[in-house]
């Protein structure tokens, strides 16, 4: 599946926030992490792009800063209709490859965090190369060489 991306805009925002916890796969929870249009828009360090469908569907998200050693750090999610699918290692691999060539991005490593407990994100990034960095109570920081 080719998927493409563009910058959020409020319309996408509004339907990325509308969704719930409605399967294990889901790691996006509206409610749950209180997200609101403003906060997910207004950050100035992170770019958020939407995953677009070759049908023009909105698939999922990424969220991209450079961490203090200006490495790329990125966190995302298929939406919950898409999970469970066999689309995660398709939707990592193009997420990575569109940020690298998006930042004309030359470092080394590429860096995400997910969070304990989600089992199906941390096989997901398993399989595309990703590997365990470090454990916390509230994160699990997975790196991988470019």
């Amino acid at each position: 599946m080719e998927i493409t991306f563009r910058p959020m805009r409020e319309q996408d925002a509004e339907v990325i926030i509308s969704y719930k916890h409605g399967n294990d796969y889901a790691c996006f929870d509206s409610e749950k992490n209180q997200t609101d249009i403003d906060s997910l828009l207004s950050d100035p360090n992170v770019d958020i792009f939407v995953a677009i469908s070759e049908e023009d569907e909105i698939l999922g998200f990424a969220e991209v800063a450079f961490d203090e050693d200006d490495i790329l750090e990125m966190s995302g999610a298929l939406l919950p209709e898409f999970t469970g699918m066999g689309l995660g290692c398709n939707f990592i691999t193009e997420c990575i490859n569109f940020l690298v060539e998006h930042y004309d991005y030359a470092g080394g490593a590429l860096r995400t965090l997910i969070q304990p407990g989600d089992r199906h994100a941390q096989k997901v990034l398993e399989r595309v190369g990703f590997q365990l960095v470090e454990t916390t109570e509230d994160w699990i920081e997975m790196q991988i060489d470019l």
